[in-house]
């Protein structure tokens, strides 16, 4: 019986630990993934920048209209990929921290619990010993007083 509940155990924590390794992997994907917004936002800013220099002084009507739209494109762009960002940091991998903190002190949890079991079982062990030996001690002066 002991053996088939610590073979479970044994599969709990090693599903556990799979389980874990997953997380932090998955934390790790979050924060590059929200780097990567957020390079992208500056990019584009410097590109909306760049766009509003008119750095030959000619004001071509066509062209400031169609070089305006791509203005406010970039910059939609730039804010949707800014707040992107923003959004994984703030929701996604702030879950992910809170998801790792928690297994972190259920492992704390477990292993003083675990000490606790294993101080009780081997003092009952010892006690046990204790009166085993108590037991046999008077079952040899029984048995030499039945003899004499």
């Amino acid at each position: 019986m002991s053996t088939i509940i610590k073979d479970l155990f044994d599969d709990i924590t090693a599903n556990e630990r799979i389980y874990f390794r997953f997380i932090k992997k998955l934390s790790y994907i979050f924060t590059e993934l929200s780097q990567i917004e957020l390079l992208y936002s500056e990019r584009l800013s410097r590109l909306t920048h760049f766009l509003q220099r008119n750095e030959y002084g000619i004001s071509n009507f066509p062209i400031d209209k169609i070089r305006n739209t791509i203005e406010i494109h970039l910059e939609k762009e730039a804010n949707y990929h800014l707040e992107l960002s923003n959004k994984i940091r703030n929701e996604m991998q702030n879950k992910v921290i809170a998801i790792i903190q928690k297994d972190t002190e259920n492992k704390k949890s477990f292993e003083e619990n675990k000490q606790k079991i294993e101080e009780a079982f081997n003092n009952s062990k010892k006690e046990y010993e204790k009166m085993q030996e108590k037991y046999f001690t008077a079952a040899e002066i029984v048995a030499k007083d039945i003899i004499r």
